[in-house]
């Protein structure tokens, strides 16, 4: 293979792996149902989040009670991330909540 021709060809199968990629995708914006879903999503994980937390100031918790808060609270910042990437934190409300989640 030419090596001059390297960049081009890495750039062209880039951009070809991007439209595949981004073919069906749709911003919530766009796609009231899902915009509704993931601003429900969003809520629950509030409300999970902050439901650990009451209980977590009501009594000591065992370190194995800890390692699972923590647990959750990765598996939480990540979902609020992946719903962000999709362009699902447009309203108000869903841009309260994720801080909260991260805090």
């Amino acid at each position: 293979m030419d090596y001059m021709k390297l960049p081009l060809f890495a750039i062209t199968l880039i951009a070809l792996h991007l439209t595949a990629k981004g073919k069906n995708y749709i911003p919530c914006k766009d796609d009231p149902p899902k915009l509704k879903k993931r601003s429900e999503e969003i809520q629950l994980l509030l409300s999970s989040d902050q439901e650990m937390r009451q209980n977590f100031h009501q009594h000591s918790l065992s370190p194995k009670e800890i390692q699972l808060l923590l647990k959750k609270d990765r598996k939480h910042r990540k979902r609020i991330g992946e719903i962000f990437g999709e362009g699902c934190l447009i309203t108000a409300k869903n841009l309260a909540a994720a801080p909260l989640i991260f805090q």
